[in-house]
């Protein structure tokens, strides 16, 4: 088990660094969606006052980097009562300790129906994957950087306030990120643009993030050509561990399966509502 809580930290942390540098590194972001990210006791948390999505409002780290306690818990409970919000927790489901669960409802914690799977991959070489025909993936340079957040928002079919986030945000990192830490990608078919893809770049870890494909390209096997560009780019680097988040068995979990990621634990979200 400390094996796996150990991978789990290391991922954990790849994924904080994704978040801080598309919420609260971008002051657009940062204003308009009220983004806060902060670091007490092991943890990480994020926090939005206009975004009502549990992906960017939670303690990130309970039971993994920051031990599942009741002192844990209090560092979480005051730190979002000083930002009025409530106060959620991801939960590491088979890799925190199993009475963790009991620890929140006593706590007033309740579980929300949202799940997602956080996948891994160690190989020391990239997934065979068949190829497709007529696509050409290449390196977004600074050109081709708003491009990149357009299509993103147009492959999560997001639109208001979280089309406006995964644009501008998916754009920034690769505008002003730590230089090599965010490389994005272009999937185009016959040239016409098609899909999107990042990696996240930290100590011994390449996250996968921003993966799109456009509705009129899906079906033809793109999104396993960018994960294995990606993985590509993270094996020169000197990465030989690499991990991805979907929201549940969808078509995205079974691309990463097929390229060799398996789950490692479900994220399940807690919340204590405010009221």
């Amino acid at each position: 088990m400390t094996v796996r809580r150990d991978l789990a930290a290391r991922l954990q942390h790849n994924e904080a660094s994704s978040f801080n540098g598309a919420m609260v590194s971008d002051p657009f972001s940062r204003r308009r969606f009220g983004f806060t990210v902060a670091r007490r006791s092991g943890l990480v948390l994020l926090g939005s006052t206009r975004l009502a999505v549990p992906l960017f409002h939670r303690a990130i780290g309970f039971g993994v980097a920051a031990p599942a306690s009741a002192a844990t818990l209090a560092t979480v409970l005051r730190h979002y009562a000083e930002l009025g919000a409530d106060a959620r927790i991801e939960v590491a489901e088979g890799i925190v300790p199993l009475d963790s669960v009991r620890l929140l409802e006593r706590h007033g914690f309740r579980r929300e129906r949202e799940v997602h799977i956080v996948h891994v991959r160690t190989a020391a070489g990239p997934p065979e994957v068949r190829p497709v025909r007529g696509l050409d993936v290449d390196t977004v340079r600074q050109r081709d950087i708003r491009l990149f957040g357009r299509l993103a928002r147009v492959g999560f079919e997001e639109s208001g306030d979280r089309g406006i986030f995964v644009e501008r945000s998916t754009a920034f990192v690769l505008r002003a990120g730590t230089p090599g830490r965010f490389v994005g990608y272009i999937g185009r078919i016959d040239g016409e643009p098609a899909a999107t893809g990042l990696v996240c770049l930290t100590p011994g870890v390449g996250g996968l993030y921003s993966d799109t494909t456009l509705p009129a390209f899906r079906g033809r096997g793109i999104q396993k050509a960018m994960i294995r560009t990606r993985i590509e780019r993270g094996l020169r680097r000197g990465r030989r561990i690499f991990t991805a988040r979907t929201e549940g068995a969808n078509t995205s979990a079974r691309n990463y399966e097929q390229t060799g990621f398996v789950p490692l634990y479900r994220a399940s979200f807690w919340v204590r509502r405010t009221d």
